[in-house]
C-alpha cells in the first residue's frame, strides 16, 4: 500500500494529526525493508509463540440501579498461542 493509504489509515482509524500519520507513513515506507526482515527473524524464532486464536467477549458494569451512568464496559480476551516448541 502506498504511503497515502497508510497515513489515511493511520488517521480515520487512529485519530492522528493528518501530519503526523503522513510522517509516521513516510518513516515506515522508508524502513519497510529492514522492520519486515527483523519481524520475520522474530516470527520464525522458536522462542516466540504465535497467536493462533483469540476469544473475548464484552459484560457492561452498570454499577447500581440508582446510577446508571455510572455503566462501564468490561472487555475479556484470551490469547491462545502455539507452545514455545511450534504445537498450538
Amino acid at each position: 500500500s502506498s504511503s497515502k493509504e497508510l497515513a489515511s489509515l493511520l488517521y480515520s482509524e487512529h485519530q492522528l494529526a493528518e501530519g503526523r500519520a503522513q510522517s509516521i507513513a513516510d518513516i515506515y515506507r522508508s524502513h519497510k525493508s529492514a522492520l519486515r526482515e527483523m519481524l520475520g527473524r522474530y516470527s520464525t524464532a522458536s522462542a516466540m509463540p504465535q497467536l493462533i486464536r483469540t476469544d473475548w467477549r464484552m459484560d457492561m458494569d452498570v454499577g447500581n440501579e440508582s446510577d446508571l451512568s455510572a455503566k462501564k464496559p468490561l472487555y475479556h480476551m484470551a490469547l491462545h498461542t502455539t507452545s514455545t516448541g511450534g504445537a498450538a
